[in-house]
């Protein structure tokens, strides 16, 4: 009869041992491990913020330079407002004749220019001009004015002179710290890469071309401008031209003589080539 009842209590006992090993082992890693896991995730590395892509469609031929408005004339006409590049949509600009009143006013620089000089560049009067013309072309005029200003500084309060100012009868872009036009980089980047070169400071010089000449576009200023009046534009390509070929000869002067003939013959075959597009226009 022991025999009989003995069976079955160590049979569940074994049962028992067999069970609750495993099971405590089970437990005791499960509670090993937990801590470890949340180590793992408190103690990892934080995930690479995302790149915005905005960042991989602006050109490489932005340079970091400026303030929030910075302004290019060479080539295709650009703005950049704030770091961000504004499309040349009508939903931006009303028209075309914003911008091209925005690169008027640009290339005018300290000197600006009255309502007369601008309408009669955006404007032009027509043979048969008489007073009530005159006076929709400058009221055209104040109303482009005012779009341009909200574009620039669309959170500005109406008539803001923070980029465009008036002064008297004319109007000026502001020459400051906020504001970077290529044309005028350029322009005194070469004053002073002439005061080097009379000073004897070659290296300076040589320097400040080198800056100016990578700002400058070939195929020359305003490209795609349609609404500026030739006359307003001739003079100032032609002389921005001229500058940057003077330059291409100084530079490649330079070179040849401190025997680098690889840089003289590139800048010999640009100047070559811009010898041609002259002759061709």
């Amino acid at each position: 009869t022991w025999g009989w009842f003995a069976a079955p209590i160590w049979t569940l006992g074994v049962l028992a041992a067999g069970i609750a090993g495993p099971g405590a082992f089970l437990m005791k890693s499960l509670t090993h491990r937990a801590p470890t896991a949340h180590e793992d995730i408190q103690n990892a590395p934080p995930a690479p913020e995302q790149t915005h892509s905005a960042n991989a469609e602006t050109p490489r031929t932005l340079p970091p330079m400026g303030g929030p408005l910075r302004i290019y004339l060479f080539g295709l006409m650009r703005v950049v407002r704030n770091g961000e590049i504004l499309s040349n949509s009508t939903d931006i600009w009303r028209s075309a004749k914003t911008r091209s009143l925005l690169a008027y006013l640009a290339l005018r620089g300290k000197s600006g220019a009255n309502q007369t000089e601008i309408v009669n560049v955006l404007w032009p009067p027509k043979a048969e001009l008489d007073g009530t013309a005159e006076q929709r072309s400058l009221t055209a005029f104040r109303s482009y004015l005012s779009t341009l200003r909200r574009v620039l500084e669309p959170d500005g309060p109406r008539g803001s002179q923070r980029y465009v100012q008036q002064a008297g009868a004319r109007y000026f872009l502001r020459r400051n710290s906020e504001i970077w036009v290529d044309v005028w980089q350029f322009d005194d980047l070469v004053a002073q890469a002439e005061r080097h070169w009379v000073a004897g400071q070659q290296e300076a010089a040589v320097a400040c071309w080198e800056e100016a000449l990578a700002l400058y576009a070939p195929e020359g200023l305003l490209v795609d401008d349609e609404h500026l009046e030739s006359t307003a534009l001739e003079a100032t390509r032609e002389r921005l031209r001229q500058t940057w070929l003077l330059g291409l000869r100084r530079l490649a002067k330079v070179y040849t003589g401190q025997g680098q003939p690889e840089r003289t013959a590139e800048l010999r075959r640009t100047w070559r080539a811009a010898q041609r597009l002259g002759q061709e226009k």
